[in-house]
């Protein structure tokens, strides 16, 4: 088995459709925990002995087509996700992920699917992400068997998201 633990966390949203600050352009975002969740899942891989291949990747726009080159059977993103809050329908909620600069990019419905659309053998996504519901509705509307995401009106802090992320490879 095969996963990609890929994450983003831009400290600094930089021309987002978001809500943010005064003139609209910027917001402090807080930062994520992952390296303590890169520490729970070396942990949890070393303890359940599978044969599991696991790289971790930072979600960069511009390594979108690397990351889904590497084939993996689960595909587990931890970052910021948001919800576009005039849309009713979300389709226009998106992840954060960051460009070589270190800036904010947005991810939305039609990056998902050029990318991962292509890649077949994906079976499990997570998405740890705070109102990702729309994107994991993507997911399954290009085929993925199982995604696991958080309800569109929900925000999840970081401890649940590592908290959930032990249990779920434990489980696995």
């Amino acid at each position: 088995m095969e996963i990609v633990f890929a994450f983003a966390c831009p400290t600094m949203v930089k021309k987002c459709s978001i809500k943010s600050g005064k003139n609209g352009t910027t917001s402090d975002l807080s930062e994520l925990n992952y390296n303590l969740e890169f520490k729970v899942i070396d942990e949890t891989m070393r303890k359940i002995r599978l044969a599991v291949n696991y790289k971790k990747v930072w979600a960069k726009n511009e390594d979108l087509q690397a990351i889904c080159d590497l084939t993996p059977s689960v595909f587990h993103f931890s970052g910021h996700g948001f919800k576009d809050e005039k849309s009713k329908t979300g389709k226009d909620d998106f992840l954060l992920i960051e460009n070589r600069k270190l800036e904010s990019q947005e991810l939305k419905s039609p990056e998902i699917s050029k990318y991962f659309g292509k890649n077949s053998k994906i079976k499990v996504v997570l998405i740890l992400s705070c109102h990702s519901q729309n994107i994991g509705q993507i997911f399954q509307n290009i085929g993925i068997e199982h995604v696991i995401c958080i309800q569109r009106k929900f925000a999840i802090d970081d401890q649940s998201c590592i908290t959930f992320t032990r249990a779920f490879y434990e489980q696995l």
